[in-house]
């Protein structure tokens, strides 16, 4: 996926883990 903004693509895989 979009390596740029790996932070924000976390939160939406895994919002639970936040």
């Amino acid at each position: 996926m979009n390596a740029v903004k790996p932070r924000r693509i976390s939160a939406v895989i895994s919002p639970d883990l936040h």
